[in-house]
């Protein structure tokens, strides 16, 4: 078996499948708020993590592509397990996939490490090329030696802070928003009502003027808001 560099684990695997988001990280070099996840067990097997995501309508597409994925309750997670398989199976790494999974884990942590994340009035996270069409899809435990991603120190202001007119929060006709408070409680209750325009979008996040080129079908929207209105019905 060959190791493949981060190089080829980017270019060639994921990203043809839609995860256009990869880092490659050494786990002793992180802080402690990223790893205390970790168990010692873990320490001793593994020595680096895979940082998946997708920005942009890519990954989308190429799920609906896969036949055999049709019918399967959560196919972009089953899809995420089987690149994931395919890619480091022709290595001789060692690796647990965390996430997707039941393990509870902050992602949006290693998005602000990673650069990809920046906070918005609506807890979405906002990255510099895909706005907030972007999302976390994998993170992997590996027995590896790849050479680790470099992490880019944003000093600039985000997004969010340059923004004048902030259309996210009139937009949102739970009035859940504000530059300085999310309400999640107000988000959620108004999502359950039976006239809810958010049952199956966001209007805050539709309302972002970053990045629109990059916004989800309506077909996605439907998918991923679906799921999530699910979950807070049974709140």
């Amino acid at each position: 078996m060959t190791n493949l560099t981060t190089d080829s684990l980017d270019c060639a695997v994921f990203q043809q499948q839609g995860l256009n988001l990869s880092a490659v990280l050494n786990i002793e070099a992180l802080p402690h708020n990223l790893t205390q996840w970790i168990s010692e067990e873990e320490r001793c097997r593994y020595s680096q993590l895979l940082i998946l995501g997708h920005g942009g309508t890519q990954l989308w597409q190429v799920i609906q592509a896969q036949r055999h994925l049709r019918g399967v309750d959560d196919p972009i997670d089953q899809f995420v397990g089987e690149v994931v398989a395919n890619s480091l199976g022709k290595t001789d790494t060692q690796y647990t996939l965390v996430y997707p999974g039941p393990r509870m884990v902050d992602l949006q942590a290693f998005g602000r490490y990673l650069g990809w994340h920046e906070d918005t009035p609506f807890l979405l996270g906002m990255h510099q090329q895909w706005g907030t069409w972007f999302a976390y899809r994998g993170l992997v435990l590996m027995s590896s030696t790849f050479v680790a991603s470099e992490v880019i120190l944003q000093s600039q202001k985000s997004q969010c802070e340059c923004c004048e007119e902030l259309p996210c929060i009139s937009a949102c006709p739970a009035n859940a928003i504000s530059m300085s408070h999310f309400s999640m409680d107000l988000c959620v209750a108004y999502r359950k009502t039976e006239m809810s325009k958010c049952a199956k979008t966001c209007l805050a996040r539709e309302a972002c003027p970053v990045a629109t080129q990059h916004r989800y079908s309506k077909e996605q929207m439907d998918y991923h808001y679906e799921l999530s209105r699910l979950t807070i019905m049974s709140l």
